[in-house]
């Protein structure tokens, strides 16, 4: 029994110091110019032992992102320290995120994002010193497109006049103009 515990304890170390080593990379390389011997290298361990752990390097970037999101995984409680959280990990692992999130930024949905982000931010303006309008922007724009890219998802995409009903409900538009338009309509 204790060498299956001192073999466990032994793979999780290495699986750690693998996670490591590709989170090391990732601060001054793209995931796509990573190899398995990068890493091998940057953990001082043998290709080998790294196919021992993980079958490629996809499945250790599923290891780590997995083991990354225990540091914020959401749970009943506290919604705003669960979101603290959430910006705290991705703030500590600034470079693996930014790679996360990045898109071709030439890409049909990143143009319409930002055409979004522009026009709200024009339309916000610098009228309401308690709102930053370029942040604003960017989060109202960022929530329209996962709320799209939800409903692109799913199996039945009949009813958008229901499904923008609901994000009605979620933006609070009398809210919104009256905050942020202030002065502006």
């Amino acid at each position: 029994m204790k060498t299956l515990k001192k073999a466990d304890t032994r793979n999780k170390r290495t699986q750690k110091l693998l996670s490591n080593a590709l989170l090391s990379l990732l601060n001054s390389r793209s995931f796509d110019s990573i190899s398995v011997i990068d890493i091998c290298e940057e953990a001082e361990v043998s290709r080998a032992t790294f196919y021992v752990h993980f079958k490629d390097k996809y499945d250790l970037l599923a290891y780590t992102q997995k083991n990354i999101s225990e540091e914020f995984k959401f749970a009943e409680g506290d919604i705003e320290e669960h979101h603290l959280k959430l910006f705290k990990a991705a703030h500590k692992y600034n470079r693996f995120f930014s790679q996360l999130v990045s898109v071709d930024q030439n890409s049909i949905p990143s143009t319409a994002k930002k055409e979004m982000i522009d026009i709200m931010f024009k339309s916000i303006g610098h009228n309401n010193p308690s709102f930053s309008a370029n942040l604003t922007a960017i989060a109202f724009a960022s929530a329209s497109e996962g709320i799209l890219q939800w409903w692109f998802d799913q199996k039945d995409q009949s009813n958008m006049e229901e499904l923008y009903n609901e994000v009605l409900k979620i933006f609070n538009w009398d809210y919104i103009k009256e905050t942020l338009y202030q002065d502006n309509h």
